[in-house]
């Protein structure tokens, strides 16, 4: 936080201060707008970040089909009266089973648990999250760590003498 770090973080961390300079899980990396590799198929599609070419079903779904149908193309075109494959149906807002969690997530359909990294990006955290990330975010109700509450220019106590003087704030000799 005050630019003095020389090891590793965190990933979720990093990403959050953006000072992030690994891989990061796939979902994380979609929530935040830094996803740098290939999605799911059917994850990127409801992102609109799909740059390849889709299953036929889904391409119907989307309506961007140019071909020939099969059972779930005409399922998508209010043709068919048999069942769907899950991520067709979900596609199509006709599902009524459970999703892959990301994906429900991602398609607004999920009703249960997320982990927490990826509720805290998506804006539906309900529990607890590590401390540096809840301050990255602006969600933190507790006490900071005294470096992370100076960074944060909310600190309210004394400051180790090479933290203040780090921030300029040092009003004692310090070791030339």
């Amino acid at each position: 936080a005050l630019g003095l770090h020389h090891g590793s973080q965190n990933t979720a961390e990093a990403v959050a201060l953006g000072l992030h300079h690994g891989p990061l899980n796939a979902a994380e990396a979609v929530a935040l707008g830094l996803h740098r590799k290939s999605l799911h198929v059917a994850e990127a599609v409801a992102l609109g970040l799909h740059r390849k070419s889709l299953h036929t079903a889904e391409g119907v779904a989307l309506g961007l089909h140019h071909g020939s149908q099969n059972t779930a193309e005409a399922v998508a075109l209010g043709l068919h009266h048999g069942s769907l494959n899950t991520a067709e149906a979900v596609a199509l807002g006709r599902h009524h089973g459970s999703l892959h969690v990301a994906d429900a997530v991602v398609l607004g359909l999920h009703h249960g648990l997320l982990n927490t990294a990826e509720a805290v990006a998506l804006g539906r955290h309900h529990g607890s999250q590590n401390t540096a990330e809840a301050v990255a975010l602006g969600l933190h109700h507790g006490s900071l760590n005294t470096a992370e509450a100076v960074a944060l220019g909310l600190h309210h106590g004394s400051l180790n003498t090479a933290e203040a003087v780090a921030l300029g704030l040092h009003h004692g000799s310090h070791p030339r």
